[in-house]
């Protein structure tokens, strides 16, 4: 995919300033993407894990290390991947933040009613 291309599809996806963009829907895009970026084995082919990473640091560390590399023969490749890989970070951190509101929230509620 092409960065023009990918940029059609977050701005049909989520409007021109990700006005649109949800939790739920920003998981379905990631999950497309992802689909669309990658070879998917088959339906009932077996898949086979080939991970090294002992800690979420190594997987990010290794993930950009590829990602540099990547860029050298397709950058539109990379920065497409760069921009996935921070919409799923920026999101999870919102996913936390309403949790912890929510969380909040709840444990406020005075539920003696008498």
């Amino acid at each position: 995919m092409r960065l023009p291309e990918f940029r059609e599809e977050v701005h049909r996806e989520f409007g021109d300033h990700l006005e649109r963009a949800t939790p739920a829907l920003v998981r379905n895009f990631l999950t497309r993407m992802q689909a669309q970026i990658s070879r998917l084995p088959e339906p009932g082919e077996p898949i086979e894990l080939q991970e090294t990473a002992t800690s979420y640091n190594e997987v990010i560390t290794d993930f950009l290390s590829r990602n540099l590399e990547v860029a050298v023969e397709d950058p539109d490749q990379a920065l497409i991947m760069l921009w996935l890989l921070a919409l799923e970070l920026y999101f999870a951190l919102v996913n936390d933040d309403h949790a912890d509101h929510f969380a909040r929230a709840v444990t406020d509620i005075d539920l003696d009613t008498t």
